[in-house]
């Protein structure tokens, strides 16, 4: 697949430290994939775009264009000069939403990329009604077009903008709007904090400055989080977590439900082996949340089920380094995430599923079979039994054939989506 330091289709290097990303429906079966960068100031694989917002700067995004064949077709830059492209989020009507975690001036922006149309003058324009302030994730409620965001500040605030131009089509975020953050009224901002798991709130969303939105929200009694990362909205549910809260300081998940205006603690980490700084999230087509650690020790991508139970489904075994960038797609690509250090893919995929595991294959992995010194693969039951054998933490499911290798550019996991049953 892809690797920071090889070479985009026109030749210019992939840039580093791969962040967050969303998958979207391509031509001719294909799967487009775009990707942040979340850089600053000099780096060895800055993104070297033609038309960037400032150049100066080094971040952005690349966008990968993935055949049926889970071959590359092409790779490009579609934003550059931007800082810190930590996360974003997918838009319903085909674009990226990238977030610059930064407080620098002139920064700290969410600008709208449009895969069909890099480099364009919509991805070198911030999105300023949208708030300047040490971005995160954003999610779109796609029945009224809300954008939610979070911040990754100490303290960080939850926000939501509302859109003037509700049409849901490019370029209409451009067109003004209203920025909130949102409060508890019955509790104070230092309170908030001591949510109990199940424990739900009603929100009242209160104006705050774009220009000056953190501020503001602390000065209005707003909810003060500890740290916010990760938003997906599925469903009619705006899921998202803070990082390193909690009575032991190990993350939460938290759910807001727009229907009836209640956020809820979802889920508290009381230990590391269950749940250790959640970051990136995305939902599995099957209903669970799939969140990227980025904690101190091992870092995993972890499912939580419906009913809050956790397990592991990858392990990062060649560094210390997150996996991030989360997500899956109907097409040629299922599910793919990525390696932060060193930019390296983890994508699904790689052959066609082949055959199902035995009924006696307790965890649901077949040998391996035509591995190559590039390529580790593995297949999983059908859903009846898939949630079953990863509630073990099952040792197959951990990528340890990574430590296998010195010289690799590709993990692939098979997970056979067509297989799913009700």
């Amino acid at each position: 697949m892809s690797e920071e330091g090889g070479k985009l289709s026109d030749g210019r290097p992939i840039p580093e430290k791969f962040d967050g990303m969303a998958a979207f429906s391509g031509a001719d079966n294909s799967t487009v994939l775009v990707r942040n960068h979340e850089l600053t100031g000099d780096t060895k694989y800055p993104v070297i775009g033609k038309n960037p917002y400032r150049k100066e700067h080094t971040g952005g995004t690349t966008t990968l264009v993935v055949g049926a064949d889970r071959k590359i077709k092409k790779e490009y830059v579609s934003s550059s000069g931007t800082i810190r492209n930590c996360a974003g989020g997918a838009t319903p009507w085909g674009t990226w939403l990238t977030c610059e975690e930064t407080l620098e001036e002139g920064h700290g922006y969410v600008f709208e990329v449009d895969p069909n149309d890099p480099e364009n003058k919509l991805s070198k324009t911030p999105i300023r009604e949208m708030g300047a302030f040490s971005h995160e994730a954003t999610a779109i409620d796609p029945a009224t077009g809300i954008v939610y965001l979070t911040e990754d500040a100490g303290p960080s605030y939850l926000y939501r903008f509302i859109p003037n131009d509700r049409s849901q089509k490019i370029g209409s975020l451009q067109k003004g709007g209203k920025l909130q953050a949102a409060a508890i009224e019955e509790m104070s901002s230092d309170e908030s904090s001591k949510f109990y798991s199940g424990q739900r709130f009603g929100v009242v969303w209160k104006d705050v400055d774009p220009d000056k939105p953190t501020a503001e929200a602390g000065d209005k009694g707003c909810i003060a989080f500890s740290r916010l990362e990760g938003a997906y909205f599925e469903g009619g549910v705006f899921w998202f977590d803070d990082t390193s809260a909690g009575d032991k300081d190990l993350g939460r998940v938290y759910r807001y439900i727009p229907a009836t205006n209640t956020l809820e603690l979802f889920y508290e980490s009381s230990s590391a082996n269950d749940l250790e700084m959640p970051d990136n999230i995305c939902i599995t087509p099957w209903g669970d949340l799939w969140i990227a650690e980025d904690g101190d020790g091992v870092d995993r991508i972890i499912g939580m089920t419906p009913e809050g139970e956790t397990y592991v489904f990858a392990e990062n075994k060649i560094n210390d380094s997150e996996l991030a960038g989360p997500t899956f797609s109907t097409r040629g690509i299922p599910f793919s995430s990525i390696f932060r250090r060193p930019g390296l893919p983890l994508p699904s995929g790689g052959h066609s599923p082949g055959r199902m595991p035995a009924a006696e294959d307790k965890w649901g992995t077949p040998p391996l079979q035509n591995h190559t010194h590039h390529k580790y693969q593995t297949s999983f039951q059908p859903l009846r039994k898939f949630r079953e054998c990863l509630t073990w933490k099952p040792p197959p499911f951990n990528v340890t054939a990574c430590q296998l290798y010195k010289n690799f550019s590709e993990v692939t996991l098979c997970l056979p989506t067509s297989e799913f049953q009700d």
